[in-house]
């Protein structure tokens, strides 16, 4: 993760890359400190975040920042997205398509 190692826990890594949400969330030391008085249970932790739910994996080292311009106050980090696609066609979505095709009679407008 930036090349940064945790402080406590780990961070980022092939574990994470699995397909759905991925739950996983580092935070910073000063959130650790401010947040959670630096308690040593942090390992594991729920967080929600827009009503989705993390849980604390790692605490980066002290004096870790996000290394962008005008990001300097990142307190948590969780995995980019999706691995796959959230919204799937079911089989029965696919039916009522070709279904619909067929009254057409195959013709299209447009």
């Amino acid at each position: 993760m930036l090349g940064a190692s945790a402080h406590i826990g780990r961070v980022f890594g092939p574990s994470d890359e699995v397909p759905g949400f991925a739950e996983a969330a580092v935070i910073s030391n000063s959130l650790w400190a401010s947040g959670f008085g630096r308690g040593p249970a942090i390992l594991g932790r729920k967080l929600q975040l827009d009503n989705d739910p993390y849980t604390i994996v790692g605490v980066l080292p002290p004096g870790f920042r996000h290394p962008g311009a005008t990001v300097t106050d990142v307190e948590i980090w969780v995995t980019a997205g999706f691995k796959a696609d959230p919204y799937q066609e079911s089989s029965l979505t696919q039916s009522i398509r070709e279904a619909d095709v067929a009254k057409l009679g195959g013709v299209f407008a447009g």
